[in-house]
């Protein structure tokens, strides 16, 4: 499938500028003008969408078109427009600043140079809107709300977006980002949060996968399991917030074997290891200090699911750990949210004391 990301202002609805919707970023121009041409980019006109991206620069204090490389999508024969294109739109959230997917474009036309509209709209006359580079039909257009907007697009490393507004998204760096987009526009047509959530995920892990392919300086022949590992549990650590909110409250802000009150230095840990939402439950966890989290997760310490006592690994024993190995856990006060017994279990059966 082609694709193309297009990166434009934000705004709620793009449907014209009004008192409670001004575009916010995208260049100098919209910071000069107060408005851009992407503002109407989901009005629905004549059952079609028509969406703007700038694709040409300022040159000597005048604006120049440029020309959408067609060729760099799969066009062949000097062709003037591309159809069956997914155009991913994206935008900088002024409050986190970082570049997110706000919508998309399916089944889209996309053309080489900016095509004029024959006549304008009342809305699009009142906006400055007097063409476009790439047309859909409406019902295959979708906008998220700004609440829905989770999908982050990596940015400034290689093989991903610099600072134009049009990216082609074909390098070889790119390649599982891409899959990971698709997949999240698919799993969003299927109105399943649960599959959203996983196709976000799928996509931190790419981003994380081009950032440290940026920072390797070794090669070692376990070097893309043991990275592969690493960055699923920084994703999943990344994506726990209502988790670990969740056993915050049910331990009362207290690590349940340290009981350090430490709030920004406790984790939520994991019983039976992430497999998405099902093991986000409060009793598959335990509120861990952040140095403790490690142990557990490195097999060094455990709870004996018959006594509810913390045991470190022998190599432990005789550390700066050791008033811990034998400590009752602390537990919940309400019995639904205390660790289940058959995660306990599970974990405990690959332990070695």
């Amino acid at each position: 499938m082609t694709i193309l990301f297009c990166h434009i202002g934000w705004m709620k609805r793009y449907q014209g500028q009004t008192p409670n919707d001004q575009l916010r970023g995208g260049g100098s121009y919209v910071a000069a003008q107060k408005t851009g041409h992407e503002v109407c980019n989901f009005a629905r006109v004549r059952g079609r969408n028509y969406g703007y991206v700038q694709v040409g620069k300022e040159r000597g204090g005048r604006y120049q078109e440029g020309e959408i490389n067609l060729e760099r999508m799969g066009a062949t024969g000097g062709q003037d427009e591309l159809g069956g294109v997914t155009i991913v739109w994206t935008a900088t959230n002024p409050v986190e600043k970082l570049r997110k997917v706000v919508g998309w474009y399916e089944h889209a036309t996309i053309f080489r140079r900016f095509q004029s509209f024959e006549k304008q709209t009342a809305l699009q006359a009142e906006n400055g809107i007097r063409g476009y580079w790439i047309s859909a039909p409406a019902d295959s257009c979708v906008l998220l709300t700004e609440g829905a907007r989770k999908f982050e697009v990596p940015r400034m490393i290689p093989g991903f977006p610099g600072i134009s507004p049009v990216w082609y998204a074909d390098s070889l760096q790119s390649v599982e980002f891409v899959r990971a987009t698709l997949s999240y526009i698919a799993a969003s047509g299927t109105g399943d949060p649960a599959l959203t959530a996983e196709a976000v995920q799928a996509g931190q892990l790419a981003q994380l996968g081009g950032e440290l392919e940026q920072t390797s300086y070794f090669s070692d022949p376990y070097v893309d399991d043991g990275r592969a590992r690493v960055l699923q549990e920084v994703v999943q650590r990344r994506g726990q917030a209502q988790f670990r909110r969740a056993l915050l409250n049910a331990y009362a802000g207290r690590c349940a074997v340290t009981g350090c009150d430490a709030v920004d230095a406790l984790e939520a840990a994991h019983l039976i290891g992430y497999k998405g939402p099902s093991t986000q439950h409060v009793s598959n966890g335990l509120l861990l200090r952040a140095d403790i989290h490690t142990l557990f997760d490195l097999g060094l310490l455990s709870i004996c699911p018959k006594t509810l006592k913390v045991v470190l690994a022998g190599t432990l024993r005789d550390s700066s750990y050791r008033d811990i190995h034998g400590q009752a856990l602390r537990l919940p006060l309400d019995p639904k949210k205390r660790p289940s017994s058959p995660a306990l279990e599970h974990r405990w059966r690959t332990f070695l004391p």
